[in-house]
């Protein structure tokens, strides 16, 4: 690591193409030290930047470039509130970018879907909607987040969220996205 403070951190390998990570790194190195920089106190800001050590998505990095240190803390403590994914290398570094973003998208739909209905059926809605946040931020399966990617957020409001198989040894649909090793 090229930060110049005392937080001992492990770092994991950026995931993307050579110039993305590249990229990231400078931008993970400038987020480290402002971090550590910032008025944040210690133990919170040792966490942050733990994980923020922690992330492999180079393109997670480069789309939060211009964030300010509180949007960033935000995003990380998010993100540690997350359950670590389980899979490949690549599997990992995909599904956190998805997960991210179909938490955001579910939330987004779960706002517009409650604020549409009467008082009634609107808590009954905010109710649902958050029993299925919880179960979405649950899921540790990289292939579950890569499997259904394209999943339609009304629909699972109204028909429930697919069920997570929690068997380690499913391949699901893995040939799709990442080919077989030899």
């Amino acid at each position: 690591m090229s930060c110049e403070n005392e937080i001992e951190v492990v770092e994991v390998a950026l995931i993307g193409t050579d110039k993305q990570v590249e990229w990231a790194e400078s931008i993970r190195d400038k987020f480290h030290n402002c971090i550590y920089n910032s008025g944040i106190d210690g133990d919170s800001k040792e966490a942050c930047i733990a994980q923020l050590w922690r992330i492999s998505s180079a393109s997670w990095f480069i789309e939060r470039r211009g964030f300010t240190v509180e949007g960033l803390v935000a995003d990380l403590e998010f993100l540690s509130s997350l359950p670590e994914l389980r899979g490949t290398e690549k599997q990992v570094a995909w599904a956190a970018t998805l997960r991210e973003k179909m938490l955001k998208a579910f939330d987004d739909v779960a706002v517009k879907y409650c604020n549409e209905s009467d008082n009634m059926q609107a808590v009954q809605n905010r109710s649902l909607c958050k029993k299925i946040f919880k179960q979405l931020q649950s899921v540790q399966y990289a292939h579950w987040w890569i499997d259904h990617r394209d999943l339609d957020w009304l629909d699972v409001i109204e028909n429930g969220l697919p069920e997570v198989d929690q068997d380690q040894k499913k391949k699901s649909k893995r040939s799709e996205y990442e080919p077989d090793e030899e």
